[in-house]
């Protein structure tokens, strides 16, 4: 059965509620990670009143941000929260994207988000940088002691036979 739409009607989706506009604004920067690394978060209010907030981290596989912050952000100014991020198996020298959300607790405002990045160091270790040159160096002598055992051998053989 087909409906026909009164002329007046508008078509397409119906028209929800307006979008609420964020408590909150924050800014966040990218942060460098060795075993572990603070997210530094500047958080203040978008409508002229405090807030009682939480901020968190996302994180994809290969870190771990367990803890988030509260924090009480007064109707002017901003604040500073710090939540630490965990290198647990991401890839040593990589880049990996993250989420920073300042959630209000106090209030029905929506979330507000930032993307930043996580620059991971490389090892600080000079044993991980030595392993292929002495994994050669071992193959050479390995190579060199068996050329001297073969001349060896022949030698004792040699003298065996001319006696």
């Amino acid at each position: 059965m087909l409906l026909a739409a009164s002329p007046g009607a508008a078509s397409g989706p119906p028209a929800g509620p307006p979008a609420a506009a964020a408590g909150v604004r924050l800014s966040a920067r990218d942060v460098r990670v060795l075993y572990y690394g603070d997210v530094l978060v500047d958080v203040e209010s978008a409508d002229g009143a405090p807030h009682h907030v939480r901020v968190r981290v996302e994180a994809p596989a290969g870190l771990q941000a367990p803890d988030p912050a509260e924090v009480t952000v007064p109707a002017a100014g901003r604040v500073a929260a710090t939540v630490r991020v965990w290198r647990s198996s991401a890839a040593r020298g990589s880049r990996q994207p993250l989420l920073v959300v300042a959630e209000p607790l106090d209030a029905a405002a929506p979330a507000a988000s930032q993307p930043i990045f996580a620059e991971i160091l490389p090892d600080p270790a000079w044993m991980p940088r030595l392993r292929r040159p002495l994994g050669v160096l071992a193959l050479l002598l390995m190579a060199a002691t068996a050329v001297l055992e073969l001349r060896r051998g022949r030698k004792a053989r040699n003298s065996f036979r001319s006696e």
